[in-house]
């Protein structure tokens, strides 16, 4: 992959450069093997300039060494993105061999090419003057050997005949009298075009009538300005260019906006209709009822900020200020009655058969949603009956603690004090024993009966 490439649109004709990365092979023109500002692509992404495809207007084709065949000229596109990111390219300037060091993007070095002071002198194609290159611009335009073409009869001369050929081009052609006079076509040549050596001096009357090898193939009548991009398009690759306009704008398959092609991508990202992006969006999970870790919603702000969805959100003016809200499903529900009444049975509470209503009656179902409902819990209705057991419990435990420790106290004064006499120390140990037997028995009796029955 060369570096050096050899680049036409410099003034005075095409200048070799050099680049500071390596280009493809496939991105010069494939006759010439040029780079240009004015590049054309075939179907088979094979490219050419336009000097090549205007010197070949006239046969219609042009022929492609990568494809060893000739190419319809209607078949070619324009290359834009090859011309974009070619002149973004950073190339170094033409007269790096001759001391210059300067280094910029393609589309700036022509510029300073011509304002460059080491640029040698450039030589006028039509006139062989040699000049500076910053003044041929200026010196094409009144260079007396430059082609221009007449406004009337669109002949192409130098442009010093020019003025004596308006005065004859002035008046109407004769009649002939072989018949009407044939009409042939002359080349379009600009003002700016200069005509090659061979063709000035007296050869130039005879090649009256002959088209020149350069010629614009292409008018503004024949091109179709883009309605999306507003690039100039010929009408007959129209439709082609419409099949790959980046600023062509498509509905959305989801959301039916419109949308160009070059932002597609970002909205695909960001569609709300899109099932893509809804699978994403984290599902709100449902809290089971259990003893620990209940998710509660004290307010209607935290249930915004938790993400719960809207119809899990339900306020009752009726509802007292500290009541809160639980996501409980309607199997648990049952399952907390059937507890409660059980507890009831076990702990010597009243097991009638209003204790699954009662135990039930602490939650006032909401709108459920799918599977789960929200229900009201009253934080007011507490376990007053369990909070009664667990004091009972309490002073049992006390009374029968305070009994085993006044016997073993009473145990160890009758062994201290009479610790000679062995045999009434034992007496009276076991009649303590049974002295305290009645108490100890009655208290440890209700104990077990209290947690066992």
């Amino acid at each position: 992959m060369p570096r050096e490439v050899e680049y036409r649109d410099f003034p005075g004709g095409p200048i070799r450069i050099e680049f500071s990365d390596e280009l493809p092979h496939w991105n010069m023109c494939a006759p010439c093997g040029m780079l240009s500002a004015e590049m054309y692509k075939d179907e088979r992404g094979h490219f050419f300039c336009r000097a090549c495809v205007d010197a070949n207007s006239q046969r219609k084709r042009i022929f492609c060494k990568h494809e060893n065949s000739d190419v319809q000229l209607s078949d070619l596109n324009e290359a834009t993105e090859l011309v974009l990111s070619t002149q973004e390219l950073t190339v170094f300037c033409p007269n790096k061999k001759l001391g210059c060091t300067k280094y910029c993007p393609l589309n700036n070095m022509k510029r300073h090419w011509v304002e460059c002071p080491i640029t040698p002198n450039t030589k006028c194609k039509a006139c062989d003057t040699m000049l500076p290159t910053k003044d041929l611009q200026d010196h094409e335009g009144v260079c007396p050997e430059t082609y221009i073409q007449c406004t009337i009869c669109c002949q192409g001369m130098p442009r010093r005949t020019y003025e004596n050929h308006q005065n004859e081009c002035q008046r109407p052609p004769e009649p002939s009298k072989r018949g009407p006079i044939e009409k042939k076509s002359f080349p379009f040549v600009s003002s700016s075009a200069s005509a090659p050596a061979s063709l000035t001096g007296p050869e130039v009357a005879s090649m009256k009538g002959h088209d020149l090898s350069m010629t614009k193939s292409i008018t503004d009548e024949e091109k179709k300005s883009c309605q999306f991009c507003e690039r100039p398009v010929k009408k007959c690759n129209y439709e082609k260019h419409l099949q790959v306009c980046v600023k062509r704008e498509e509905e959305c398959s989801h959301c039916s906006l419109p949308i160009s092609r070059e932002d597609w991508k970002t909205h695909e990202d960001v569609c709300e209709k899109n099932p893509e992006n809804i699978k994403r969006e984290s599902a709100p999970s449902v809290c089971k009822l259990g003893e620990k870790g209940k998710k509660n919603l004290t307010s209607d702000n935290e249930a915004k900020n938790s993400g719960t969805p809207k119809q899990l959100l339900h306020s009752d003016k009726n509802s007292s200020k500290n009541s809160s809200y639980e996501i409980i499903t309607h199997d648990e529900v049952e399952d907390v009655a059937e507890t409660k009444t059980e507890n009831k049975r076990i702990f010597g509470g009243p097991a009638s058969k209003q204790a699954g209503t009662s135990a039930a009656s602490q939650y006032s179902p909401k709108p459920s949603t799918g599977n789960a409902m929200v229900v009201e819990v009253d934080p007011s209705d507490g376990n007053g009956d369990d909070r009664g057991n667990n004091l009972l419990d309490l002073f049992m435990v006390v009374v029968f603690s305070m009994v085993l420790m006044l016997r073993r106290m009473l145990g160890i004064w009758l062994r201290i004090t009479f610790f000679p006499l062995k045999t009434l120390r034992y007496l009276l140990i076991k009649l303590l024993w049974l002295v305290t037997f009645g108490p100890a028995g009655v208290a440890a009796a209700l104990f077990l009966l209290f947690f066992y029955s």
